[in-house]
């Protein structure tokens, strides 16, 4: 059962090469329900292990596990209060298979030595294998699972890649320094490859985030092994040098912003830009948060209403885009969560600090070590990026954060709790739950192939619209099958029906593009007015979109407006493209060939 145990683990490591099996991925995510079937083993195994044994069932919390707990309750409590909460959303059966995942990885079963040596081999073995594949997509002799990057990896975005890199770095860097007794020459040997092909991968990614984890990472590591932070505390308390280096260290963070902001300009205004509204939701709802998953919903009101506010025509409208995450995972997990979550979240990273700094330098704690410097150095990525909602990245994270609250160092500073449980009453809450996620997901699976497969073959609206019909009770809770489904009514004029659907995808996703045939319902029904108020909300979340300009354009006209539509048209004419589209010069064409009628 063991071994079972660690094939499967090692199967849930290596779950991004899932992403290159000869699957059409369009019809699902098929990477997800891999990972899925694999925690459910499992958390099953854990629970048939434990009805197997015949010592006593005691179970012990420490303090990383009362705060992944108290954090778990807090964040089911506030996800059930908001709008979207469902048993079949992918929000609560994600969270369900991080906390399924703790739990088995912390049973007696999971040897802490032997987990850090599977750890230490497939993370070795695996930097090598996504660093040489995302190399030769830097060099063409592969593509790009993207057409605007050169290099993905295994994923759509090089941003993700390299975050995934950033958390496996600190860990194959610590696994070179492990003793040759305790770890095989030919992985030592496998750790250094990896640790070289990891930092020519960052460096040719060019992207911002991951150099300033693997930065941090690396003088994490190094200074456990030399020192570095004693050393330069030493110096500073030198008269004579104290001076020396606080210029040095201003100078050199000075410059490394400048570097930074030198890579993408305008990408770095528009983070903090979309920081600075982020703040606004922040300060709305400062206690309970917006809940988890409304951020998507939420952010686009408040820099609709910031353009709305402010000068249209300002700076900010050349750097704003449809934004779905804040790039930074604090300050929207504030957001969501609101202050109770956030206070959560600076705990753990002070624990894991803590510990950090009363560790030192040696064969037994070098494991804990490189986990604790992996788990820091996320943090640091998370500040610029959105690492923790990749679902890899926040796997993996799970799988450490388990595995340093059951080694022993980590837990010594702390008193555990621990009290009897009822075997067969554990037993029956763990097959209840494990049996309830199974037949969700597979209803869900079942439901997710039919909607896509539908999508990408071409149907008659009659056709379409009963098979939405049909999928609708099981995909209600999709704010994308919900958008394309409101979008699809729109199109073929079924005002009423496309009007409902695209309301309910508000509350899941506040795209302009939602709101652009809500308002082509809104005018189909002959409500004008509203229409107009769609349109224009459209317009100030993303002024820079044609799309939105277009359909304001074509309402006036409509509505027989021809000084409002002629206006808009020659705004679009003179709008700069910011990113060049065939869509969008396609749009300018029109408005061209609109305004010539219009005139003549």
């Amino acid at each position: 059962m063991k071994l079972t145990f660690y094939v499967l683990l090692t199967l849930l490591l290596l779950n991004p090469f899932v992403n290159l099996i000869e699957f059409d991925n369009r019809f699902i995510d098929f990477q997800q329900f891999f990972v899925y079937g694999i925690v459910l083993l499992l958390a099953t195994i854990k629970i048939l292990a434990h009805l197997s044994s015949k010592e006593h069932l005691n179970i012990r919390f420490n303090t990383i596990d009362c705060l992944v707990l108290l954090f778990a309750l807090w964040f089911c409590i506030r996800f059930y209060f908001t709008d979207i909460f469902s048993f079949s959303s992918e929000i609560f059966i994600k969270f369900s298979m991080y906390i399924l995942l703790y739990a088995a990885i912390k049973s007696r079963m999971v040897n802490t030595g032997k987990a850090f040596e599977l750890l230490y081999t497939v993370f070795s073995m695996f930097s090598i294998l996504i660093c040489t594949y995302g190399i030769l997509q830097f060099f063409n002799v592969i593509p790009s699972n993207n057409l605007f990057f050169k290099m993905t990896g295994l994923f759509n975005n090089p941003s993700s890649f390299t975050n995934l890199l950033c958390l496996i770095f600190p860990v194959v860097l610590t696994g070179f320094w492990l003793p040759l007794e305790r770890h095989d020459k030919k992985i030592k040997t496998a750790s250094l490859i990896g640790i070289f092909l990891m930092i020519i991968t960052v460096f040719f990614a060019n992207e911002r985030a991951a150099l300033l984890g693997f930065m941090a990472g690396l003088l994490l590591v190094l200074n456990k092994k030399y020192g570095l932070f004693y050393a330069l505390k030493k110096a500073y308390n030198s008269s004579k040098l104290k001076p020396v280096i606080i210029c040095s260290c201003l100078a050199s963070t000075l410059a490394g912003v400048y570097l930074i902001y030198l890579i993408r300009p305008r990408s770095f205004e528009g983070r903090f830009f979309i920081y600075s509204n982020t703040v606004q939701i922040i300060r709305n709802h400062f206690m309970w948060g917006i809940g988890p998953g409304k951020f998507e919903s939420v952010y686009n009101l408040y820099q609709s209403q910031y353009f709305k506010v402010h000068n249209i025509q300002g700076h900010e409208w050349q750097i704003a885009d449809n934004v779905g995450v804040a790039f930074n995972d604090l300050l929207q997990l504030f957001c969501e969560t609101g202050v109770i979550g956030f206070v959560f979240m600076v705990i753990g990273i002070g624990i894991m600090a803590r510990n950090y700094k009363n560790m030192t330098w040696e064969n037994s704690s070098l494991p804990a070590i490189g986990l604790i410097c992996s788990f820091l150095s996320v943090i640091v990525v998370s500040l610029f990026s959105y690492p923790l909602q990749n679902f890899v990245i926040m796997l993996y994270v799970v799988i450490l954060v388990s595995l340093l609250s059951k080694n022993t160092k980590i837990s010594l500073p702390f008193r555990s709790i621990t009290f009897k449980a009822n075997r067969l009453v554990c037993a029956f809450a763990g097959f209840g739950s494990i049996g309830l996620l199974t037949g969700v997901l597979i209803y869900l699976g079942e439901n997710q192939v039919k909607w896509k497969n539908m999508v990408f073959k071409s149907q008659e609206p009659a056709i379409a619209l009963q098979q939405y019909r049909d999928l609708y009770p099981a995909l209600q809770d999709n704010g994308y099958f919900l958008y394309n489904y409101g979008s699809e009514m729109a199109a073929d004029k079924y005002y009423l029906e496309g009007r409902h659907m695209l309301a309910q995808a508000k509350k899941y996703m506040m795209d302009p593009d939602v709101l652009i045939y809500s308002g082509d319902c809104f005018l189909g029904l002959n409500d004008n007015k509203q229409a107009e108020k769609e349109y224009l909300s459209a317009y100030y979340m993303v002024p820079k979109k044609l799309l939105s300009q277009y359909a304001l354009m074509q309402y006036y006209h409509a509505v027989k407006n021809d000084d409002k539509a002629n206006g808009w048209a020659e705004k679009i004419i003179k709008s700069e493209l910011i990113v060049y589209s065939e869509d969008e010069l396609e749009i300018k064409n029109q408005a061209a060939r609109f305004l010539t009628r219009s005139c003549n």
